[in-house]
């Protein structure tokens, strides 16, 4: 065995240590929580609706403790990708696996060798670094990191801030562009302060025409903060359907994934957006997401 191998063997040591195979949901997890009200809902289809034409787009964010994660359940909702802010993807899930280099931390050799080497060839950005409850990094810190994930040969999504018009990400890149980094797209979050799927379509035409790059919506959902459960399920599943399609439609938007697949779906907060319940049925937004993919 060469020294590259091994070097290469303990560089994947840390990023696959989190991976784990798990035989039973972990104890006080979503299979072993009570099913909130609204899931009894799932068992309808949604009528008078069609798929989307480019169902390759559309993926999720799956954020949930490995041993929660099934992948009967998440095959059921028919997705090209997902994601799940780390650089190592979750065991046996079927759909592709786009990593992503969350914060100055996952900047190591053994993050990017597994990140770097994924079949989808891409990497996502630093999630919100623009935000000091997430990955809380400056421009001139993420930019001086930059030229490592450039080096893996990957496509890199652009870090995707709170606000992809705020002045964390005008500078991020406007500076790139003047370093001539590398940014192959812009990865954008999008919390709807309301039901306005037009809206949406606007913020993102804005920031093509601002940067003149493709686009990944990698979070979005309607959501008021102060008020969690403010949206009902239907309000949800309505506005997936309509935003998916007017996503669809847009040729500058390649990927985009709803926030999210099991997040909310503990009802802690009464946040009604996940897509499966803790029963591991769909949920109204989790069938109207399949009725998209067409699955």
């Amino acid at each position: 065995m060469g020294s590259g191998t091994i070097l290469r063997m303990l560089a994947l040591a840390v990023p696959l240590a989190g991976m784990i195979a798990c035989s039973n949901p972990t104890p006080g997890g979503y299979a072993d929580r009570a099913t909130p009200a609204y899931a009894g809902l799932a068992l309808s289809t949604p009528t008078g609706q069609r798929p989307v034409r480019h169902p390759e787009k559309i993926g999720i964010g799956i954020a949930a403790p490995p041993c929660d994660i099934r992948s009967a359940e998440v095959a059921r909702l028919g997705l090209s990708w997902y994601y799940n802010w780390k650089a190592v993807p979750e065991a046996l899930l079927g759909p592709q696996f786009v990593p992503m280099i969350w914060g100055a931390r996952e900047v190591s050799p053994g993050h990017l060798l597994y990140a770097g080497t994924a079949p989808a060839g891409v990497i996502l950005g630093f999630n919100e670094p623009d935000n000091p409850r997430q990955s809380a990094m400056t421009v001139e810190q993420a930019l001086d990191l930059w030229p490592e994930l450039m080096r893996t040969g990957a496509r890199l999504g652009s870090p995707a801030t709170t606000d992809a018009l705020g002045n964390w990400m005008r500078e991020f890149m406007q500076k790139a562009e003047a370093r001539r980094y590398r940014v192959d797209f812009v990865a954008v979050h999008y919390y709807a302060d309301d039901l306005d799927v037009g809206k949406f379509q606007r913020l993102l035409e804005a920031v093509h025409e601002t940067y003149g790059k493709p686009i990944w919506v990698t979070e979005w959902a309607p959501v008021d903060w102060t008020d969690l459960g403010k949206y009902s399920e239907q309000q949800l599943a309505d506005y997936l359907y309509a935003a998916s399609h007017m996503l669809d439609r847009l040729d500058f938007v390649e990927r985009h994934s709803w926030f999210s697949a099991y997040e909310g779906a503990d009802n802690l907060y009464g946040w009604n957006n996940a897509a499966i319940a803790p029963d591991g049925s769909l949920t109204l937004v989790g069938r109207t997401m399949a009725t998209l993919t067409g699955h």
